[in-house]
Protein backbone atom coordinates (compact mmCIF):
# COMPACT_ATOMS: atom_id res chain seq x y z
CA UNK A 1 0.00 0.00 0.00
CA UNK A 2 1.40 3.42 -1.02
CA UNK A 3 1.95 6.37 1.07
CA UNK A 4 0.68 9.61 1.19
CA UNK A 5 3.80 10.83 0.04
CA UNK A 6 4.45 8.10 -2.55
CA UNK A 7 0.97 9.38 -4.02
CA UNK A 8 1.87 13.17 -4.02
CA UNK A 9 4.79 12.35 -5.44
CA UNK A 10 3.39 10.41 -8.60
CA UNK A 11 0.47 12.39 -8.78
CA UNK A 12 3.07 15.48 -9.30
CA UNK A 13 5.51 13.67 -11.48
CA UNK A 14 2.15 13.03 -13.82
CA UNK A 15 1.52 16.68 -14.59
CA UNK A 16 5.49 17.21 -14.55
CA UNK A 17 5.83 14.57 -17.27
CA UNK A 18 2.88 16.16 -19.10
CA UNK A 19 4.49 19.49 -18.79
CA UNK A 20 7.44 17.91 -20.26
CA UNK A 21 6.17 17.07 -22.99
CA UNK A 22 4.62 20.08 -23.70
CA UNK A 23 7.49 21.66 -23.44
CA UNK A 24 9.47 19.55 -25.71
CA UNK A 25 6.80 20.69 -28.25
CA UNK A 26 7.76 23.76 -27.69
CA UNK A 27 11.61 23.85 -27.83
CA UNK A 28 11.00 21.86 -31.09
CA UNK A 29 8.36 24.58 -32.49
CA UNK A 30 11.17 27.19 -31.55
CA UNK A 31 14.31 25.84 -31.45
CA UNK A 32 15.71 27.93 -34.45
CA UNK A 33 14.44 31.21 -32.69
CA UNK A 34 16.50 33.94 -30.91
CA UNK A 35 14.15 34.19 -28.10
CA UNK A 36 15.08 30.61 -27.50
CA UNK A 37 16.36 31.21 -23.50
CA UNK A 38 13.42 32.98 -23.08
CA UNK A 39 10.86 29.89 -24.00
CA UNK A 40 12.66 27.94 -21.68
CA UNK A 41 12.24 30.06 -18.79
CA UNK A 42 8.83 31.06 -19.38
CA UNK A 43 7.91 27.09 -19.77
CA UNK A 44 9.82 26.10 -16.64
CA UNK A 45 7.75 28.69 -14.46
CA UNK A 46 5.25 27.65 -15.91
CA UNK A 47 5.92 24.21 -14.95
CA UNK A 48 6.82 24.88 -11.28
CA UNK A 49 3.22 26.46 -10.86
CA UNK A 50 1.68 23.70 -12.07
CA UNK A 51 3.76 21.37 -9.69
CA UNK A 52 2.71 23.67 -6.99
CA UNK A 53 -1.01 23.45 -7.98
CA UNK A 54 -0.91 19.93 -8.09
CA UNK A 55 0.54 19.85 -4.19
CA UNK A 56 -1.96 22.45 -3.24
CA UNK A 57 -4.74 20.02 -4.85
CA UNK A 58 -3.08 16.87 -2.75
CA UNK A 59 -3.20 18.86 0.88
CA UNK A 60 -7.13 19.31 0.36
CA UNK A 61 -7.93 16.49 -0.72
CA UNK A 62 -6.04 14.56 2.34
CA UNK A 63 -7.74 17.82 4.64
CA UNK A 64 -11.26 16.92 3.27
CA UNK A 65 -10.91 13.23 3.12
CA UNK A 66 -9.41 13.83 7.64
CA UNK A 67 -12.39 16.14 8.20
CA UNK A 68 -14.86 13.02 6.67
CA UNK A 69 -13.06 10.76 9.08
CA UNK A 70 -13.34 13.03 12.02
CA UNK A 71 -17.34 13.09 10.98
CA UNK A 72 -17.56 9.38 10.72
CA UNK A 73 -15.62 8.49 14.18
CA UNK A 74 -18.34 11.31 15.87
CA UNK A 75 -20.97 9.81 14.42
CA UNK A 76 -20.16 6.46 15.44
CA UNK A 77 -19.32 8.03 19.18
CA UNK A 78 -22.80 9.65 19.38
CA UNK A 79 -24.35 6.15 18.08
CA UNK A 80 -22.62 3.84 20.80
CA UNK A 81 -23.45 7.23 23.30
CA UNK A 82 -27.11 7.38 22.39
CA UNK A 83 -27.20 3.30 22.77
CA UNK A 84 -25.70 3.19 26.21
CA UNK A 85 -28.18 5.50 27.46
CA UNK A 86 -31.63 3.77 25.76
CA UNK A 87 -29.97 0.71 27.52
CA UNK A 88 -29.64 2.43 30.65
CA UNK A 89 -33.18 4.16 30.39
CA UNK A 90 -34.50 0.72 29.22
CA UNK A 91 -32.85 -1.25 32.30
CA UNK A 92 -34.79 1.72 34.66
CA UNK A 93 -37.93 1.34 33.41
CA UNK A 94 -37.70 -2.43 33.80
CA UNK A 95 -36.41 -1.98 37.46
CA UNK A 96 -39.38 0.44 37.86
CA UNK A 97 -42.05 -1.71 36.55
CA UNK A 98 -40.96 -4.40 38.91
CA UNK A 99 -40.85 -2.94 41.99
CA UNK A 100 -44.26 -1.53 41.20
CA UNK A 101 -45.60 -4.80 40.11
CA UNK A 102 -44.56 -6.34 43.72
CA UNK A 103 -45.64 -3.09 45.46
CA UNK A 104 -49.14 -3.14 44.07
CA UNK A 105 -52.06 -2.19 46.37
CA UNK A 106 -54.46 -4.34 47.13
CA UNK A 107 -58.37 -3.98 47.44
CA UNK A 108 -58.24 -4.86 51.55
CA UNK A 109 -55.45 -2.11 52.06
CA UNK A 110 -58.47 0.60 51.70
CA UNK A 111 -61.01 -1.30 54.20
CA UNK A 112 -61.30 -0.89 58.05
CA UNK A 113 -60.21 -3.86 59.59
CA UNK A 114 -63.48 -6.45 60.61
CA UNK A 115 -63.64 -8.19 64.34
CA UNK A 116 -64.66 -11.29 63.24
CA UNK A 117 -66.61 -13.44 65.80
CA UNK A 118 -65.30 -17.27 65.91
CA UNK A 119 -68.32 -19.19 65.89
CA UNK A 120 -66.95 -21.46 68.52
CA UNK A 121 -65.54 -20.08 71.12
CA UNK A 122 -62.96 -21.51 73.12
CA UNK A 123 -64.27 -23.27 76.63
CA UNK A 124 -61.73 -21.49 78.28
CA UNK A 125 -59.12 -19.13 77.74
CA UNK A 126 -55.21 -20.35 78.77
CA UNK A 127 -54.16 -17.84 81.91
CA UNK A 128 -50.72 -17.04 80.00
CA UNK A 129 -53.35 -14.71 77.28
CA UNK A 130 -53.23 -11.42 77.99
CA UNK A 131 -56.69 -10.31 79.14
CA UNK A 132 -56.22 -6.09 79.54
CA UNK A 133 -54.20 -4.16 77.32
CA UNK A 134 -50.92 -3.17 78.04
CA UNK A 135 -50.83 -0.15 80.42
CA UNK A 136 -48.13 1.72 78.27
CA UNK A 137 -50.72 1.64 75.52
CA UNK A 138 -53.28 3.71 77.46
CA UNK A 139 -50.64 6.20 78.84
CA UNK A 140 -52.47 9.92 78.05
CA UNK A 141 -48.56 11.14 77.44
CA UNK A 142 -47.65 8.99 74.34
CA UNK A 143 -50.23 10.07 72.68
CA UNK A 144 -48.42 13.75 72.75
CA UNK A 145 -45.14 12.44 71.07
CA UNK A 146 -46.25 10.73 67.83
CA UNK A 147 -47.33 11.75 64.83
CA UNK A 148 -50.64 13.47 63.14
CA UNK A 149 -51.13 10.36 61.08
CA UNK A 150 -50.92 7.82 64.02
CA UNK A 151 -53.75 9.90 65.67
CA UNK A 152 -55.72 9.60 62.71
CA UNK A 153 -55.43 6.26 62.72
CA UNK A 154 -56.05 5.83 66.02
CA UNK A 155 -59.42 7.94 65.91
CA UNK A 156 -60.67 5.82 62.86
CA UNK A 157 -59.52 2.69 63.21
CA UNK A 158 -60.09 2.40 66.88
CA UNK A 159 -63.15 3.31 67.42
CA UNK A 160 -65.19 3.04 70.93
CA UNK A 161 -61.80 2.80 72.57
CA UNK A 162 -59.90 5.17 74.53
CA UNK A 163 -57.76 5.25 72.63
CA UNK A 164 -59.61 6.77 69.82
CA UNK A 165 -60.82 9.60 73.11
CA UNK A 166 -57.22 10.57 73.56
CA UNK A 167 -56.49 10.42 69.48
CA UNK A 168 -59.15 13.27 69.37
CA UNK A 169 -58.06 15.31 72.51
CA UNK A 170 -54.25 15.50 71.10
CA UNK A 171 -56.04 16.45 68.09
CA UNK A 172 -57.94 19.44 69.46
CA UNK A 173 -54.42 20.11 71.36
CA UNK A 174 -52.96 20.43 67.69
CA UNK A 175 -55.67 22.56 66.58
CA UNK A 176 -57.99 20.26 64.49
CA UNK A 177 -61.48 20.18 64.89
CA UNK A 178 -63.94 17.85 63.92
CA UNK A 179 -66.88 18.65 61.31
CA UNK A 180 -70.00 16.14 62.24
CA UNK A 181 -71.41 16.53 58.64
CA UNK A 182 -68.10 15.09 56.83
CA UNK A 183 -66.56 13.11 59.18
CA UNK A 184 -63.54 14.81 58.80
CA UNK A 185 -60.96 17.07 60.66
CA UNK A 186 -60.12 20.40 59.37
CA UNK A 187 -57.25 22.87 60.23
CA UNK A 188 -56.86 26.82 59.49
CA UNK A 189 -54.44 27.39 57.15
CA UNK A 190 -54.66 30.87 57.32
CA UNK A 191 -57.05 33.78 58.85
CA UNK A 192 -60.68 33.53 57.98
CA UNK A 193 -61.91 36.01 55.30
CA UNK A 194 -64.99 35.92 56.75
CA UNK A 195 -66.72 35.77 60.15
CA UNK A 196 -70.40 35.78 61.44
CA UNK A 197 -71.79 34.36 64.21
CA UNK A 198 -72.96 31.29 62.31
CA UNK A 199 -69.99 30.26 60.22
CA UNK A 200 -66.56 31.55 58.95
CA UNK A 201 -65.15 31.10 55.55
CA UNK A 202 -62.06 30.97 54.15
CA UNK A 203 -58.67 28.12 53.49
CA UNK A 204 -58.80 25.12 55.50
CA UNK A 205 -56.23 22.07 55.85
CA UNK A 206 -58.04 18.98 56.00
CA UNK A 207 -57.51 15.11 56.07
CA UNK A 208 -58.84 12.66 54.13
CA UNK A 209 -58.90 9.65 55.10
CA UNK A 210 -61.48 7.91 52.53
CA UNK A 211 -59.83 8.18 49.49
CA UNK A 212 -56.10 9.49 49.54
CA UNK A 213 -54.93 9.22 53.55
CA UNK A 214 -53.38 12.86 53.66
CA UNK A 215 -53.80 16.12 54.18
CA UNK A 216 -55.16 18.49 51.35
CA UNK A 217 -56.19 22.13 50.91
CA UNK A 218 -59.66 23.27 50.62
CA UNK A 219 -59.94 27.04 49.83
CA UNK A 220 -63.16 29.11 50.38
CA UNK A 221 -64.68 26.50 52.47
CA UNK A 222 -67.63 27.45 54.56
CA UNK A 223 -67.13 26.12 58.19
CA UNK A 224 -70.49 26.43 59.74
CA UNK A 225 -70.26 26.34 63.73
CA UNK A 226 -73.32 23.84 64.13
CA UNK A 227 -71.14 21.07 62.38
CA UNK A 228 -68.48 21.74 64.78
CA UNK A 229 -68.00 18.71 67.46
CA UNK A 230 -66.64 21.06 70.40
CA UNK A 231 -67.29 18.18 72.96
CA UNK A 232 -65.75 14.88 73.05
CA UNK A 233 -67.21 11.95 73.85
CA UNK A 234 -66.71 10.39 77.67
CA UNK A 235 -64.46 7.86 77.29
CA UNK A 236 -65.00 4.07 78.75
CA UNK A 237 -66.13 4.04 82.27
CA UNK A 238 -62.76 1.73 83.01
CA UNK A 239 -60.73 4.61 82.42
CA UNK A 240 -60.75 8.41 83.75
CA UNK A 241 -63.21 11.07 82.69
CA UNK A 242 -62.00 13.74 81.24
CA UNK A 243 -63.07 17.40 82.16
CA UNK A 244 -65.62 18.97 80.15
CA UNK A 245 -65.29 21.61 77.98
CA UNK A 246 -66.47 25.07 78.61
CA UNK A 247 -65.72 27.34 75.90
CA UNK A 248 -68.15 29.87 75.31
CA UNK A 249 -70.83 29.58 72.12
CA UNK A 250 -70.11 29.72 69.11
CA UNK A 251 -67.33 27.66 69.40
CA UNK A 252 -64.01 29.74 67.76
CA UNK A 253 -61.64 27.53 66.02
CA UNK A 254 -57.79 28.93 67.22
CA UNK A 255 -55.49 29.41 64.35
CA UNK A 256 -53.15 26.48 63.42
CA UNK A 257 -49.73 26.54 64.56
CA UNK A 258 -47.06 25.51 62.39
CA UNK A 259 -45.78 21.25 63.94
Amino acid sequence: MKTDEELQDEGVGELAEEDMDDFDMDVSDVKGSDNFQGIVDQTSAKWQESEIKAKEQLFKEREESNEVRQQQLQAEANKAHAQQRASHKAQLNEYLLNSSYYNLTQPHDSEKPVNAKPQKALPRIPDYYPSKPLPGLLNAKQFKDVETDVLFFAFYYQQDTYNQYLAARELKMRSWRYHKVLNAWFQRKEKPVETTEDFERGTYVFFDYIRNWRQEVKEDFKFEYCSLEDELQTPPPTTRKPKQDTAAKPPQMPVPTQQ
